[in-house]
């Protein structure tokens, strides 16, 4: 996506709950430093697609809103890779089935 297409419309007044400064915003995000934001901000293509970073005056802002997008996206990613792996330990536990129990039966 373009920088033009992500410009937003400035004529609409943001309500200021709704906007987050990019360093206070860490703990929001649940990192713990504010260049631990910044590198996500500049890294992650999650947060890239779908967070828009703006300026007012020297300070660099991002809308809540956005931000609850992004940490819903993390989470359903982050779900799916848990599912992922749980299904191959349950495989792994199914070929395996008894084994654990023989050996500690044996060494008893």
């Amino acid at each position: 996506m373009d920088k033009k297409a992500r410009k937003r419309d400035t004529a609409q007044p943001i309500p200021c709950a709704a906007v987050r400064y990019i360093p206070d915003g860490a703990d929001y995000i649940g990192v713990r430093s504010p260049s631990t934001a910044w590198k996500i901000a500049k890294t992650d293509a999650d947060f890239q697609a779908t967070v828009t970073l703006f300026k007012i005056g020297a300070m660099t802002m991002a809308l809540t809103e956005e931000l609850d997008r992004f940490l819903a996206l993390k989470k359903a990613k982050y779900a799916e890779l848990q599912s992922e792996r749980m299904k191959r330990v349950r495989a792994h536990r199914a070929s395996h089935d008894g084994e654990f129990d023989k050996a500690k039966g044996a060494a008893s």
